[in-house]
């Protein structure tokens, strides 16, 4: 006799033919083994809008001359854009303040002077939008000098180097 893939026929001792079906679905087992594997390779170091940089909202911009109050260059995103790489004038550029708005506390930006010969200054506390102003150690006029680099932290209410 030929049953069907998913029967079963048994013989009783009275020569009964009794066919038996498949029964409902098991519960499922122990999910198997969630090791991590080891971390890979270091990458290389990035450069600014590079793969591997970790501040990858950038915004190149040049500075005109003279003070500067509520910076907010073309493309720049208050909470979004965390790297500001700045090109002062050769006369001088003096950050009074940086726009804060949509910027929670805590945040920060990297702003990096890409001159090799002119500084770029930031004003203490002179901003005409107390939000946007920076506070400077020392509380005085602070210089970033060619080719570095400083971390503005929005705490309290202002930028904080």
């Amino acid at each position: 006799m030929s049953c069907p893939a998913n029967v079963v026929v048994q013989e009783t001792s009275c020569n009964v033919v009794q066919v038996v079906t498949a029964g409902p679905q098991g519960p499922t087992g122990p999910i198997g083994n969630s090791i991590t594997g080891p971390a890979g390779p270091t990458g290389a170091p990035g450069t600014p809008g590079g793969a591997g940089f970790l501040f990858q909202y950038q915004v190149n911009a040049t500075l005109s001359a003279g003070s500067i109050d509520n910076f907010a260059p073309s493309g720049y995103v208050g909470g979004l854009t965390n790297c500001l790489v700045l090109t002062p004038n050769s006369g001088g550029s003096t950050l009074v303040g940086l726009s804060a708005t949509g910027v929670h506390s805590g945040f920060s930006v990297l702003i990096w002077n890409s001159s090799s010969t002119v500084s770029i200054n930031f004003a203490n506390q002179a901003s005409t939008t107390p939000t946007n102003q920076f506070v400077c150690p020392n509380l005085g006029t602070v210089a970033l000098p060619p080719g570095a680099k400083v971390i503005a932290v929005y705490i309290g209410g202002q930028w904080t180097l």
